[in-house]
C-alpha cells in the first residue's frame, strides 16, 4: 500500500491543487452559506481517490459507499448491497480483480480520516477566530483537530506502559486523541507512529498545506452555523454536516 501510496502522489496533490481552485471558484463566495463535509471535505477526497482508483464513477462511488460496512446500525439488506455491488465491480475484470481490490480499499481507507479531520479543523479555525478574515488568520501548521479518537491493537509480547502490563493477545484501546492530552500531543499522534504511521501522513500534510494557502489568499470570513455529528462511527468522531456562513 505504502509503494501505491508513493507511485501516485504527484498525481494526488495536482489533484487536489486543482479541485481546490475548483471549489474556490465554485462554492467560496461572499454573502453565502456553505457545508463543509458534502459542498467541500468529499470533493477533495474525491479528486484524491481518482488519482490512486480507476477514475470512473462506479470505483469512486464505492469508495464512498465502503466506510459505511463499519457501521454498528447498517442494516444487513445494505450491507449485501454494497458487498454485491464490490463483487461486481471485481468480477467486470477477473485478471485484474486483486489490484482492483487492493487500489479500491487503499482509497476507501482514508476516507472518513481525511473528510472528518478536514471538516473539523476548518470548523475549530473559524470557531475560534469569529469575524476574523481568512488571509488574517494564524493558521496551524497541521490539522488542529482530528476524526480518528483510537485504535485498537493487539499485544505481540509483555509489554508494561506506565505501570500497567499487557499480555500476548489482549486487545488494547490506543487512544490517539483526548481532551486530557496537550495540544502538542494530540498533534504528535496525529498520524500515528512507526509501523502503523497513517499512509497518508504525506498527502495529507501536503493538502493541509495547499488547503492553507488557498484560504490565506481569500478576505472573506467564515462564521460557523451548526454542526451535527454521526452518532453511531466509533471510533470516529464524524460530522454529517458544518454549515458555515460567508462574509
Amino acid at each position: 500500500m505504502a509503494k501505491q501510496i508513493s507511485k501516485t502522489k504527484d498525481c494526488q496533490l495536482a489533484a487536489s491543487r486543482e479541485q481546490l481552485a475548483i471549489l474556490f471558484e465554485r462554492v467560496f463566495r461572499k454573502n453565502t452559506q456553505i457545508e463543509l463535509v458534502e459542498e467541500f471535505s468529499k470533493p477533495l477526497w474525491r479528486a484524491i481517490s481518482a488519482s490512486i482508483v480507476p477514475p470512473n464513477s462506479e470505483a469512486l462511488d464505492l469508495v464512498d459507499e465502503i466506510p459505511t460496512l463499519f457501521s454498528p446500525i447498517l442494516s444487513l439488506r445494505e450491507r449485501i448491497r454494497i458487498s454485491d455491488r464490490i463483487g461486481a465491480y471485481l468480477g467486470a475484470d477477473p485478471e485484474e480483480g486483486d489490484d482492483r481490490l487492493f487500489l479500491l480499499g487503499l482509497a476507501a481507507l482514508g476516507a472518513r480520516p481525511f473528510v472528518g479531520t478536514l471538516s473539523l479543523s476548518l470548523y475549530e479555525v473559524f470557531k475560534e477566530n469569529p469575524k476574523a478574515r481568512m488571509c488574517d488568520l494564524a493558521w496551524p501548521r497541521l490539522y488542529p483537530s482530528s476524526s480518528l479518537r483510537y485504535v485498537d491493537r493487539i499485544c505481540g509480547k509483555e509489554v508494561e506502559v506506565d505501570k500497567s502490563a499487557f499480555h500476548p493477545g489482549e486487545r488494547v484501546r490506543c487512544f490517539t486523541q483526548s481532551a486530557d492530552y496537550s495540544n502538542e500531543e494530540n498533534t504528535h499522534a496525529l498520524f500515528g507512529y512507526g509501523a502503523h504511521t497513517c499512509l497518508g501522513k504525506s498527502i495529507s500534510e501536503k493538502v493541509w498545506g495547499l488547503v492553507v494557502e488557498a484560504f490565506s489568499r481569500s478576505d472573506l470570513r467564515a462564521e460557523p452555523l451548526t454542526i451535527a455529528m454521526c452518532p453511531h462511527n466509533d471510533p470516529f468522531l464524524m460530522p454529517t454536516q458544518i454549515h458555515i456562513a460567508l462574509t
